[in-house]
């Protein structure tokens, strides 16, 4: 064999096995990768479009690399994709997952999977071959708030395009414009008025009689004042009085209850003795409910004169005739 031709098929053995070489790394890298990578399980996406994702796109939660894509397949209804993904087993994922399709450069058209908690706080724990719903959202250079700002604006902007359409329509423009000439006519006519006043305010005469007013006002404002001062001392001084004329008057009214409580126990008692002279209880009452006693009474009384006036003789009698004693 030749040396050109020997050297001819070492290069074409050479070049054959760099092409097997490289056709083994690119089917086996990917299996030799998970003897070292942690432990992973499937998941599956579901999307309108995946412009930019290839088998072996990073799936990322947070921005932080937790997968990749292993397969991107067309629904066979025609509407949608369907990408077959793995993702890291531990730490475990939250449940309640939102997912978007991102380009990661203007310059390129890669794009990754983000991931992120759907809602306030993450809750519960992913499982296999879970499906969720992707949103593509290309390349977005701008935050999310402002994007959503933007399209409440151009809403507002439609809203304020229709509302001043109908106020075209229902002549509500020309009206208001009829109310603004009006309100300009009265604001001249109310300019009119103060440059009336200026003239009257701008007489010296007229600020000199204003001057001497406010002065009267002022002097008549500091006597008033002085009079509620004394006013108010007045009626302090009145105020203490009224308290001593008060506390007075609670006192005579003390004395005056407990007299009236003493007349009141004497009447009670009273009444009792009239009660019991009326039952015939006691002297007073047998003297008073006994006709007996009382007619044994005034013959007593009776007896009791007659005596009396026996006596009473009898010592005129000795004075006149004076006293014999009888000795025997």
């Amino acid at each position: 064999m030749a040396t050109y031709q020997r050297k001819i098929l070492v290069g074409a053995t050479v070049l054959g096995a760099a092409l097997v070489f490289g056709w083994m790394a690119l089917k086996f890298s990917s299996k030799t990768a998970e003897l070292f990578s942690p432990p992973q399980f499937p998941l599956h996406f579901v999307t309108s479009r995946a412009d930019g994702l290839s088998q072996g796109a990073l799936v990322q939660y947070l921005g932080v690399d937790v997968g990749r894509v292993e397969s991107l397949t067309r629904n066979p209804d025609g509407m949608g994709v369907t990408i077959d993904a793995v993702v890291d087993r531990e730490p475990p994922l939250p449940a309640n997952l939102r997912a978007e399709i991102k380009q990661t450069s203007a310059l390129g058209g890669t794009s990754i999977i983000s991931l992120d908690v759907d809602g306030d706080r993450a809750h519960g724990a992913l499982v296999p071959n879970e499906t969720i719903t992707a949103e593509y959202v290309g390349l977005n250079l701008f935050p999310a708030s402002l994007t959503q700002t933007a399209t409440d604006i151009a809403g507002m902007s439609e809203e304020i395009r229709k509302t001043a359409k109908q106020l075209r329509e229902s002549g509500a423009i020309e009206d208001l414009d009829k109310t603004i000439k009006t309100i300009a006519t009265q604001a001249n006519k109310v300019g009119d008025v103060f440059d009336s006043l200026q003239s009257v305010l701008g007489d010296p005469k007229t600020r000199d009689d204003l001057r001497t007013a406010i002065s009267n006002i002022r002097t008549t404002t500091d006597k008033l004042n002085t009079l509620a001062d004394s006013l108010q001392n007045t009626t302090g001084a009145a105020s203490t009085a009224f308290k001593d004329a008060q506390l007075r008057i609670d006192t005579l009214s003390k004395q005056v209850g407990d007299r009236l409580t003493q007349i009141a126990d004497l009447l009670s008692s009273v009444q009792s003795i009239a009660q019991k002279i009326d039952k015939g209880q006691g002297t007073a009452g047998q003297l008073v409910n006994d006709p007996k006693l009382y007619q044994a009474m005034v013959d007593s009384a009776r007896e009791l004169n007659a005596t009396v006036t026996d006596l009473k003789r009898l010592i005129e009698q000795w004075e006149q005739e004076g006293v014999n004693l009888h000795l025997k």
